[in-house]
């Protein structure tokens, strides 16, 4: 049985002209939510838990944008989907939205944020900002 489709908000870390500039001349570490980017981008060796803090921490911080809907059946095919493949009707993009990647984060209609991971997904209820930050 089929299950029914979805819809899934895609959220995206997108750096501003002058802050790719300040990134291109002064390293990764000069722009905060690049660098807590970078680190869920690489977050080899880090728990679910680890992962879970750093997701908190940078939604908080106002890191992620919304970026576009994906309807699908489940987060693979959002995955799928939001990297060209299959019926691309089912992807609605709000300006740029790059493929769906690692550090991205997908949100379903229960509300409940997926980091994608480098293998899978780690669901991730949001704490408070003060959790986040300890």
């Amino acid at each position: 049985m089929r299950r029914a489709q979805m819809e899934y908000k895609v959220y995206q870390v997108r750096l501003t002209a002058v802050e790719v500039d300040t990134v291109n001349t002064k390293g990764h570490d000069s722009v905060a939510r690049h660098r807590r980017n970078l680190d869920l981008t690489c977050a080899y060796g880090k728990t679910e838990d680890q992962k879970k803090a750093m997701v908190t921490e940078a939604w908080y911080e106002g890191d992620y944008d919304p970026v576009g809907k994906v309807y699908a059946r489940d987060l693979n095919e959002v995955f799928e989907l939001g990297n060209g493949m299959g019926d691309q009707s089912k992807v609605e993009r709000f300006g740029q939205m790059k493929s769906v990647s690692v550090g991205d984060l997908l949100r379903d209609e229960d509300g409940t944020l997926h980091l994608v991971d480098s293998c899978g997904f780690v669901a991730v209820t949001l704490t408070d900002r003060a959790a986040a930050l300890a």
